[in-house]
């Protein structure tokens, strides 16, 4: 038999000298190639669905997440372009914007009345956790609507939304 490759170390004796990975048997003669299949077990590759991205149920859940992803499903292709995706991104921005001008013009009104009646403050920032904790909930109902696919329309803004979204 010719020379052949092995991974044995031929060192001095030491704590692991009693292991081996390769036995001689083991090796592969030099000059001799590995026998390669003629059919080898490849698996097919996933089919694909025409389909790619998010769903829309998906899309227009996450928009209600911040405004951040509805501008961006605003400005994206396919998203910019379905209705349900886009009327939930501008739901999700009027939403947004109608919290902020309430929240600033209670802000402001509790502002004067803490400087009128001192004891109105501490029921006033009581009132504006509450607030908070309404929009909160706003927001978490608009999503699982929007993951379930209904195209739930909020008083007040839900008609200005779906104008905008030509929906």
């Amino acid at each position: 038999m010719g020379p052949s490759i092995s991974l044995h170390s031929h060192v001095s004796p030491g704590p692991l000298s009693h292991c081996s990975f390769v036995s001689e048997t083991d090796a592969i003669p030099l000059g001799k190639e590995l026998p390669v299949s003629t059919n080898p077990q490849v698996p097919p590759p996933p089919a694909q669905t025409g389909q790619s991205g998010l769903s829309d149920n998906a899309a227009g859940a996450i928009a209600y997440l911040t405004i951040v992803p509805a501008i961006i499903f605003l400005l994206v292709e396919p998203y910019n372009k379905n209705p349900f995706v886009r009327f939930h991104c501008f739901q999700c921005l009027f939403l947004c914007a109608t919290a902020i001008v309430v929240d600033i013009g209670l802000g402001i009104l509790l502002a004067i009345c803490a400087f009128l009646v001192p004891m109105l403050a501490l029921v006033g920032t009581f009132c504006l956790w509450l607030l908070s904790f309404f929009w909160l909930g706003v927001v978490v109902l608009c999503i699982i609507k929007a993951a379930q696919g209904a195209r739930f329309q909020l008083p007040f803004i839900g008609p200005f939304a779906a104008k905008q979204a030509g929906a």
